[in-house]
């Protein structure tokens, strides 16, 4: 696999437009599996893919570190009026003026 990947990378460094006959040279002049060759000449993902051996779909997720998550509950907490804030410190100076 790590052929078809160097091969891959070194056409997509080369600054140059290769023509059809150019790149067919290139992709026969390589150690590849006949299968992979024909799967590069005719430009077939699938057929690439199936000759790798790999999935065609991948999925990725993210999801929130669980420290996240424990910050947010810590947040949500510390906001259920058990504490001050300048709102209520400003309405206190208020009052005893």
């Amino acid at each position: 696999m790590s052929n078809v990947v160097q091969f891959l990378e070194a056409l997509s460094t080369d600054p140059r437009e290769l023509s059809e006959e150019q790149y067919a040279a290139a992709v026969l002049t390589t150690n590849l599996d006949p299968l992979m060759q024909q799967a590069l000449l005719k430009r077939d993902v699938t057929g690439m893919t199936n000759a790798l051996g790999c999935r065609a779909t991948v999925m990725a997720f993210i999801l929130p570190a669980e420290e996240e998550q424990e910050q947010q509950d810590g947040e949500q907490q510390n906001d259920d009026g058990d504490q001050e804030g300048p709102e209520h410190v400003q309405e206190k100076g208020s009052i005893a003026a």
